[in-house]
């Protein structure tokens, strides 16, 4: 539902309490939200002291913490994202608690990361990349669970579990590896202007553009600053320039704008895709044109995908199907790549869509990563990713 939407009265109906209650331990549900953050800091501390009087090795804390996190009926459905959204939000406290939970759950697992590589069960790697990035796929992964019975429990954890180890791991034919991935990074680099061509224009837009497509790019700002059920037709038509009744003109309400705003990425998607055929790039190209075009500064890709995952969950069934579809439309070219890649040996056999899913989930997490400071730059996540890939994927 997300703060925007849920009302006082949904939490004190959920929780079985008189509005009275609420109001005797937050004074708005702002408070709550404040509260819910820092409790998630506590809880987790709390579950890293058990793991460590319990003396559980780093794997099998691992083990724990992702069972956790794709269980139904388990309270960390969405937390990492949760998090990330509204380390944007302007309410500046909002934004910097958010920021604070986040960054501490960050700093235990590179802790702990860290700890596993100096006793020599992990190999070198980057220790917040490596765990952010296990933490992006493990959620996604899980959120995916959630769509339908294509997957079990099991069918997850299983993945989940294989790619730790690769990713973890000391595979004999490293310096291959390397080799695969130096050429990954060399391609993002190489077609930089190519990426840039496909890219949706800054706002604002020239004067010449097309009203209706104007309003949609407005909407793609204001969507990822606020969220769905936070945007006001007044701000929208504000920051378009418009009035009121051109809007209505071309929608008939927010929500007729949002299944537009869907569209525009799925053309987006298509244009990206169609630029790939028609350039003949192979397989480790196509890995290395869709790393650099997430990463690409000042897109806000990362952004847009989480926001379209988050409308896949909607109470609105036709919010939640148009926005599953959109999600569908950025996975499935990765799918049919990695099929055709195993085809003719490149990649390894494995569950072709989870792969999707997982890498797609790899990109919007570490594009988040490099938004939040300048401690790392797109060359060397490109880097990271590059490598991950051959550990995890290649033959």
């Amino acid at each position: 539902m997300g703060f925007q939407a849920v009302r006082i009265s949904d939490i004190t109906d959920y929780a079985g309490l008189g509005k009275g209650t609420f109001y005797l331990h937050f004074g708005e549900k702002r408070d709550l939200l404040l509260a819910c953050f820092r409790s998630v800091i506590e809880t987790v501390e709390a579950g890293a002291a058990e793991y460590e009087a319990a003396h559980l090795d780093y794997f099998s804390r691992v083990a724990h913490r992702t069972r956790s996190a794709i269980d139904p009926a388990g309270h960390w459905r969405n937390i990492d994202s949760f998090l990330r959204v509204y380390a944007y939000a302007r309410d500046d406290e909002i934004a910097a608690v958010a920021r604070e939970v986040h960054a501490t759950l960050a700093r235990l697992g590179v802790a702990e990361l860290t700890e596993a590589i100096r006793v020599g069960v992990v190999r070198e790697i980057d220790p917040d990349l490596g765990g952010l990035t296990i933490a992006g796929m493990t959620e996604v992964l899980a959120w995916r669970l959630r769509r339908d019975s294509s997957y079990d429990a099991d069918d997850i954890l299983g993945f989940i579990k294989d790619v730790q180890e690769r990713m973890f791991g000391w595979p004999s034919g490293a310096d291959d590896e390397c080799a695969r991935a130096a050429v990954i990074v060399d391609a993002a680099g190489r077609l930089g202007d190519v990426v840039r061509s496909t890219l949706p224009l800054p706002w604002p837009p020239d004067e010449d553009v097309e009203t209706r497509e104007r309003i949609i790019r407005a909407a793609v700002d204001l969507l990822l600053e606020v969220g769905y059920h936070g945007l006001r037709v007044d701000d929208l038509i504000a920051r378009a320039g418009i009035g009121k009744g051109t809007f209505y003109h071309y929608f008939e309400s927010k929500r007729d704008l949002l299944f537009a705003y869907f569209h525009v990425v799925v053309e987006q998607v298509q244009r990206s895709e169609a630029l790939i055929e028609e350039t003949g790039l192979d397989h480790l190209e196509r890995v290395a044109f869709r790393m650099r075009s997430w990463l690409e500064p000042g897109t806000q890709w990362n952004r847009v995908v989480t926001f379209i995952r988050i409308q896949a969950n909607s109470a609105d069934p036709e919010i939640a199907t148009a926005a599953w579809e959109a999600y569908r439309c950025i996975f499935q070219p990765i799918e049919r790549d990695f099929e055709g890649a195993q085809r003719t040996g490149v990649v390894r056999e494995c569950d072709a869509e989870l792969a999707a899913v997982a890498l797609a989930a790899m990109e919007e997490v570490l594009g988040w990563r490099i938004d939040q400071d300048e401690i790392y730059d797109p060359a060397a996540v490109i880097s990271f990713m590059a490598d991950t890939y051959c550990r995890v994927f290649l033959q």
